[in-house]
């Protein structure tokens, strides 16, 4: 609550390149990016591609992936990759991050999208 999404953004990382993200949300004072990865044969490679952008990216960056792959990412990417099983289940473990990201100043604090 109180977020505005933009989906299928280019986020400037600190390297200069250009990283696609799936949504970002901001309240106005921090921007959260999250990518989505899908159930299919490449998620387990998408997913790491998502991971390997966030040393990039200077803003809280949030994976969700299918709860099928959670085993696989054990002890990879700590607490911002998040297992989902459904539609349903992506929109109240987001809204629940960033509420707790709020909570607690965000972890990383604001950050300017580029």
């Amino acid at each position: 609550e109180g977020f505005r999404a933009e989906a299928g953004v280019q986020v400037r990382g600190e390297s200069g390149y250009y990283h696609p993200v799936d949504v970002a949300l901001t309240d106005g004072r921090r921007t959260v990016y999250v990518d989505i990865v899908a159930e299919s044969p490449s998620a387990a490679s998408k997913v790491l591609s998502s991971i390997a952008k966030r040393s990039d990216l200077r803003s809280e960056h949030i994976v969700m992936v299918p709860k099928s792959l959670e085993a696989s990412l054990k002890d990879l990417a700590g607490g911002s990759v998040l297992t989902y099983e459904s539609a349903s289940d992506v929109s109240e473990k987001l809204k629940r991050a960033l509420e707790e990201g709020r909570a607690r100043g965000g972890a990383g604090g604001a950050r300017e999208k580029r």
